[in-house]
């Protein structure tokens, strides 16, 4: 009777951690979630591989599962899915279907939009316009058969896998890249004329160093002793610096006291500029006759280190007060110095 009792224990035992354990892979390995949830639906063009139970993720984190992938009427893929209540989802948020391996297994990432906007409610529906389907790994590996036939299959397997985190999801900017090359390259080929003319002349430029390096030699070496000297002189380079930095200050006060003045001169000098234009005529006569002049001037100190004044002539100038003054007749010498 003790041996039958036993063995029951047993059994019970055994039964209780079985149960456990498949508590446990339920919880696990079935996305079985505790907890209030929200549920959610995406609309897709294409969700090919999404399944049922399949895990939903923000940031790379497990916050839900696909509770269904049905087709709409109007041929669209409706996916609904559930979230911990906690994880807010946006009007703008976007859904996207990523490849979870190459096992062709699946998952439904959720991006947050552009710009915040406000909690998209219990129930709401993120249109077409704002997902995106996983990329086609069929496509994608026929594209890249050529390159795929020189791997080992290890290797292409590591390929794929980066392919696959590379360009999932970024097409437009894929696309917008291939074309962006296309267009660099159709413009290399417009200009192969002068892109050879510049490899012709880079060519001679460099047989030309080549013929003259002993001079390059030279040049590098003495700027490296310039910038040798400079680098040692580095102290008094800065102290001459803060040194002119004062110099230019000192201009700098200079000339703001003295602006009135200058400006006062500038002025002056238009009006004696104008004065000058206007007797420019009268001023030529002047300069025609001032030859003469510094010849007699220099007949007048021929003597010595002085002038000599003589003198040659006498008139003498009454003034009355009334009427016109009174002038007499010039008394002049006749000496040959006064001879002019």
């Amino acid at each position: 009777m003790s041996g039958i009792r036993g063995n029951l224990v047993r059994v019970v035992v055994f039964a209780v951690v079985a149960a456990l354990c498949a508590a446990f892979v339920v919880v696990a390995y079935g996305s079985v979630r505790f907890g209030e949830t929200a549920r959610y639906t995406a609309e897709f063009v294409d969700a090919s591989g999404l399944k049922a139970k399949d895990d939903v993720r923000v940031a790379g984190v497990t916050v839900g599962r696909v509770e269904s992938v049905d087709v709409g009427a109007d041929n669209l893929a409706r996916v609904e899915f559930s979230l911990r209540s906690d994880v807010p989802v946006e009007q703008a948020s976007e859904g996207a279907v990523r490849y979870k391996n190459l096992l062709g297994q699946r998952y439904l990432e959720l991006l947050r939009g552009a710009q915040p906007t406000p909690q998209l409610a219990d129930g709401g529906v993120i249109p077409a316009s704002r997902t995106r389907p996983a990329i086609d790994l069929d496509e994608l590996y026929n594209g890249f058969t050529p390159l795929f036939e020189g791997l080992q299959p290890a290797q292409v397997n590591q390929l794929a896998e980066s392919l696959i985190s590379v360009l999932q999801g970024q097409g437009g900017s894929v696309r917008t890249l291939l074309g962006q090359i296309g267009t660099l390259t159709g413009t290399l080929a417009d200009r192969d004329r002068v892109i050879g003319e510049v490899v012709t002349n880079l060519n001679g430029v460099l047989g030309t160093l080549d013929a003259r390096k002993d001079n390059v030699h030279e040049l590098v070496t003495q700027l490296q002793t310039l910038v040798s000297g400079l680098a040692a002189d580095r102290g008094s380079i800065g102290r001459s610096l803060e040194r002119a930095d004062h110099l230019a200050g000192t201009v700098e006060s200079l000339v703001r006291e003295a602006r009135p003045d200058v400006a006062g001169t500038v002025h002056e000098l238009d009006r004696l500029t104008r004065l000058v234009n206007d007797d420019s005529d009268r001023l030529n006569v002047y300069f025609q006759q001032l030859p003469g002049y510094y010849q007699l001037l220099g007949r007048a100190g021929i003597y010595q280190q002085g002038f000599q004044f003589y003198l040659c002539g006498v008139q003498v100038r009454l003034d009355p007060g009334v009427g016109p003054p009174i002038m007499t007749d010039t008394i002049a010498s006749q000496e040959a110095r006064c001879q002019f």
